[in-house]
């Protein structure tokens, strides 16, 4: 009796949840980034920081294409974007402002403390106008939420996606050239960020559907070096001929 008792309670049992896999090079990719963007706003000038400049946000662009999963419903999609991007930038931005006050406080600067002083504190929180090195995270929210209908609509014809990726490339260079200027919550940025975005969808897609792409080190550094190459190729291009690339629009 006790032994069908045990047996029940195995079958009955919950099974444990699947853990998703961490794909370990899109984290290695993201440290890279990061260690790169952190190089240049140290160093600020020079060659080796314009060469960096000229793939380092697209990078981080394509990472999150990359790993985008259209399958689940908006309402879902909206609430995880919500909380990895727009929940962690906006406890920084009020984290920046405790530490200001927390230096009037040391300074016995008490004079400073006003409704002025927390309006103009707060201002820039609302308007995210490039107000610290976060601002990216704005673009990336913004791209995000633009490209899931654009990728969803498109899922099943991988022509339409394509359709869509030129026509927001076009959209951005046309804006970029004719409406110049900051748009709150990077909004002008986040145009650049969609047709990156679709870029590392449509890589996911190939390597998916062509197992090879990924098989061993040498075939996939090969294409990443390539593909660098020509990223850095043309952001010389642009930087020799009209002194600008995508990452002088943060400047």
């Amino acid at each position: 009796m006790e032994q069908a008792l045990e047996e029940n309670k195995t079958v009955t049992t919950k099974e444990e949840p699947i853990k998703k896999k961490r794909l370990d090079y899109i984290d290695v990719c993201k440290f890279i980034g990061i260690f790169l963007v952190t190089y240049c706003h140290i160093k600020e000038k020079g060659m080796d920081v314009d060469l960096i400049y000229s793939f380092h946000l697209p990078m981080f662009f394509v990472l999150a294409g990359f790993t985008l999963n259209v399958d689940m419903p908006f309402k879902d999609y909206l609430f995880k974007k919500v909380k990895g991007y727009l929940v962690p930038l906006l406890f920084m931005d009020l984290l920046s402002v405790l530490v200001d006050l927390g230096f009037i406080l040391y300074y016995k600067d008490y004079s400073r403390i006003t409704i002025q002083y927390f309006l103009g504190q707060i201002g820039p929180i609302v308007e995210q106008n490039r107000i610290n090195a976060l601002w990216f995270i704005c673009a990336l929210f913004i791209g995000i939420l633009a490209s899931y209908p654009l990728i969803k609509i498109g899922k099943k014809y991988k022509w339409l996606i394509l359709l869509t990726f030129a026509g927001s490339l076009a959209w951005a260079i046309f804006f970029n050239n004719f409406a110049p200027g900051w748009i709150n919550w990077s909004f002008d940025t986040a145009f650049f960020a969609v047709p990156f975005i679709i870029i590392g969808y449509l890589l996911k897609w190939v390597v998916d559907k062509f197992p090879i792409m990924m098989k061993g080190r040498l075939i996939p550094a090969g294409i990443g070096i390539l593909l660098m190459g020509i990223g850095i190729l043309l952001a010389y291009i642009a930087l020799r001929n009209y002194n600008k690339h995508l990452a002088l629009q943060a400047i």
